[in-house]
């Protein structure tokens, strides 16, 4: 069926060629056009029945992630406390599908495993490797004993992407394993093309990145090839009361605002990048409770001036993790003197109660609220503009207590 639009032009188009053409030639352009509307109606019949699809593909590769769930039987943003440890995971995604997955199992009272996975590419290709990752991962855990080894699943994880022939694909995975003891500290590590955990000593009132062997990504090798070298290595540390570790989805560090040229009409001429140093920072200003100052390089105005105060922070894991959430946030924001109404961005009310405990400059920023009316448990703001979320942000911690 085609639009009103569609069709006036048609019989437009009709008149005329059997006004001026020879009736073959009429025929055959009438024709060629039905035929060209058709096309593009069933295209955007198409385009609809994929982002219907996406969407629930989405949604189904959101229920891999470590996220608590509600009352209602919802996902979200939560943690728990033991009287060995405290863990706390966020989630904020796109509407994109991507290659990025984190998870955790308790094995035990006082025995965890994690992992931290990225496949190359935010497509559908990606997301079906983060789910075989996931299946061999949980695989791996269900029927737990003492023999199993953090190694042993990284040979297996390989196994299965070759076994499925993403591995001549181009397709690879960064990753790394852990597991942890939260009862005497003694924590394993495995790295497949990342090669750095990060942790908080308690200790030293920091955070501290530690090296692990370099290894090959998962599917850039033959497993017969990876197993015969002994590729993937384990590392070991030991935690301490009070330290915690951290693990990001790429769109945490990798999560960048854009550079405009003031110049020269506003265009976009570059970009900066969140980076793992911010992150160390914020997690270091809320653990011993002081302020945090967020530089942005260049400065989009003159003087700029974004701080937070943590001082009466209760420096908890999840204050720890809000604070990062938050600032990324605020670091995307897009100072704009003429900004309208229909200019509005979204913040989650945990968020948005966050910022305005913390953020110095809140009232400047977050001044013109409507409340969302989509259930969500969102609040909009308007006047305000910010620069796109590039990626899924998904972050797991875990602290001895």
């Amino acid at each position: 069926m085609l639009s009103s639009e569609k069709q006036d032009r048609l019989n437009e188009i009709k008149a005329i060629a059997n006004q001026k053409l020879k009736v073959t030639e009429a025929k055959w352009l009438i024709s060629t056009l039905e035929e060209e509307m058709q096309r593009n109606a069933i295209t955007k019949e198409q385009v609809h029945f994929l982002k219907q699809n996406l969407l629930v593909a989405k949604k189904i590769q959101n229920m891999l992630s470590p996220l608590f769930t509600d009352l209602a039987g919802h996902k979200t943003t939560g943690g728990n406390i033991n009287r060995n440890a405290e863990i706390f995971s966020y989630y904020k995604g796109i509407n994109d599908l991507s290659g990025d997955y984190i998870d955790f199992r308790k094995l035990s009272d006082t025995l965890y495993s994690a992992i931290n996975c990225h496949v190359n590419g935010n497509d559908i290709s990606a997301a079906l490797l983060t789910a075989i990752v996931a299946t061999t991962y949980s695989l791996y855990f269900r029927n737990f004993h003492p023999g199993l080894t953090i190694d042993q699943l990284v040979y297996e994880i390989n196994t299965s992407l070759e076994e499925k022939g993403f591995s001549v694909d181009g397709r690879f995975a960064n990753m790394t394993t852990a597991l942890i003891n939260v009862l005497t500290g003694e924590s394993f590590f495995v790295g497949a093309g990342k090669e750095s955990m990060h942790i908080y000593r308690a200790s030293q009132g920091r955070m501290l990145e530690q090296k692990l062997p370099s290894a090959p990504a998962i599917g850039a090798l033959p497993s017969e090839l990876i197993t015969a070298q002994k590729a993937y290595k384990v590392e070991s540390t030991i935690l301490q009361a009070g330290d915690c570790l951290f693990f990001f989805t790429n769109g945490m560090q990798e999560s960048n605002r854009i550079i405009h040229d003031s110049t020269s009409n506003n265009k976009s001429i570059d970009s900066e990048y969140f980076g793992f140093s911010r992150i160390y920072e914020i997690i270091d200003a809320v653990f011993n409770r002081r302020h945090y100052k967020l530089v942005r390089h260049p400065a989009p105005t003159i003087g700029e001036e974004l701080s937070f105060d943590f001082r009466e922070s209760s420096g908890s894991l999840s204050e720890a993790i809000f604070a990062l959430a938050s600032v990324e946030k605020v670091f995307r924001l897009v100072p704009d003197p003429v900004t309208r109404k229909e200019d509005y961005i979204s913040v989650d009310t945990e968020m948005n109660n966050f910022l305005l405990r913390y953020f110095d400059q809140y009232k400047d920023y977050f001044a013109r609220r409507i409340d969302s009316n989509d259930n969500s448990g969102n609040i909009c703001f308007t006047n305000i503009k910010e620069d796109i979320q590039c990626g899924d942000i998904l972050i797991l911690a875990i602290r001895k207590k």
